[in-house]
């Protein structure tokens, strides 16, 4: 056997070994990197838990559903009015009621619709008061009057 082909196989092995280390110590640097904005990100997560629990105790708790009106109505209304996206009109809302839509029934509804944004503060425009239109809103406070 040759010595000169014995050394530069070993030439190859450590070039070899040599491109692979250097290949490891760039993955190192990156995951080294990633680690580091993982760690950050944690942290920020854990200051974010800090300050939203700190400032818990200084938000207001939610209305109780004894401040809703004592109408069995009113969980039907805000039930139809969570499963749409956009804004009802009375006449849309005691049709999903299923209410006769006679005008008492319509004003009724209005009445109370008008009065539960008025208590709370959506941002839901009702139609009757957006701009443009022609109607204002109703005054009227009566209710609902039928059987069902």
């Amino acid at each position: 056997m040759n010595i000169q082909t014995l050394l530069d196989a070993l030439g190859i092995q450590e070039d070899a070994a040599r491109a692979l280390s250097d290949d490891l110590r760039t993955q190192i640097a990156k995951l080294q990197a990633r680690l580091r904005e993982a760690e950050t990100h944690h942290e920020h997560l854990a200051i974010t838990r800090k300050t939203v629990t700190a400032l818990a105790d200084r938000i207001p708790a939610h209305a109780d559903s004894t401040d809703l009106p004592e109408h069995p109505d009113y969980p039907r209304i805000l039930a139809v009015f969570n499963e749409t996206t956009g804004p009802l009109r009375a006449r849309e809302v005691c049709e999903a009621l299923d209410h006769e839509l006679l005008p008492k029934n319509i004003e009724g509804t209005r009445a109370k619709r008008n009065a539960r944004s008025s208590s709370t503060s959506s941002s839901r425009p009702t139609p009757e008061a957006s701009p443009g239109s022609s109607r204002r809103p109703s005054t009227t406070t009566s209710s609902c009057d039928h059987d069902r």
